[in-house]
C-alpha cells in the first residue's frame, strides 16, 4: 500500500472514529437536555446539542466528500490510463467529439433558460452556472454513452432550471432503452 493510501485509510477511520464520538456525544446531551428543568438548562444543553450535532453532520459530509473526491480521481487515473495506451487519433476523435457534445448541451441549455426564465438576473445566473455543469458532467467516463436528453435533463437539475408544474415537456424525463429489433437469424 503506498504511503498516499495508507494516508487517505488512516484518515477514513479518523473521521469515523470522529463521527461515532460526535453521535454518541450528541446522544448524551440529547438525553441530559431531555432532562432538564429549568430555562437556562434547556439553552445551555441545547446549545451543547446544536454544536455536537453539527460536528457529526460536518465529519460526514467531510468524509462524503472525500470518498467522491477519491473515486473521481480514480475514474480520471482510470481514463488517462486508457488513453495512454490508446491510438492518438482516437484520443483525438473522442476529445472532439465530447467538445461537440459539449457545445450542443451548452447552446441547448442557454436557449431553455433565455426561454423559460423570466427574471433576466435569474437568467444570466443560471448561464453561468451551465459551463462548470456540463464540464464536471464530461468527465464522466459515462459522458458518450448518455443521450443527450438524459444529459439535458439531468444538467437542467445541476443549474437550478427545473420545469414548472404543468409546463410544456420539450426535454422529458429520459426513457428506458428501447430493445434492439430482433434479428431474423436470431432463434
Amino acid at each position: 500500500m503506498s504511503d498516499l493510501a495508507a494516508m487517505e485509510q488512516e484518515n477514513d477511520q479518523a473521521l469515523a472514529r470522529l463521527l461515532a464520538l460526535g453521535v454518541e456525544a450528541a446522544e448524551h446531551l440529547q438525553g441530559r437536555l431531555l432532562a432538564a428543568e429549568t430555562d437556562a438548562e434547556v439553552a445551555t444543553r441545547t446549545m451543547a446539542f446544536t454544536r455536537a450535532a453539527r460536528l457529526v453532520r460536518q465529519t460526514a459530509a467531510l468524509r462524503a466528500k472525500l470518498a467522491r473526491d477519491l473515486a473521481a480521481e480514480q475514474r480520471a487515473a482510470l481514463r488517462e490510463a486508457g488513453e495512454r495506451g490508446a491510438d492518438p487519433k482516437m484520443v483525438a476523435l473522442r476529445e472532439e467529439v465530447v467538445s461537440e457534445r459539449k457545445m450542443a448541451l451548452r447552446e441547448t441549455l442557454e436557449e431553455m433558460v433565455w426561454r423559460e426564465v423570466e427574471d433576466d438576473e435569474r437568467a444570466e445566473r443560471l448561464v453561468d452556472a451551465i459551463e462548470p455543469a456540463v464540464e464536471a458532467e464530461a468527465r464522466d467516463p459515462l459522458f458518450l454513452s448518455r443521450s443527450l436528453d438524459e444529459l439535458v435533463f439531468e444538467l437542467r437539475k445541476v443549474i437550478g432550471l427545473m420545469r414548472a408544474p404543468g409546463a410544456d415537456d420539450d426535454v422529458a424525463a429520459p426513457s428506458e432503452p428501447e430493445d434492439p429489433p430482433a434479428s431474423a437469424n436470431s432463434s
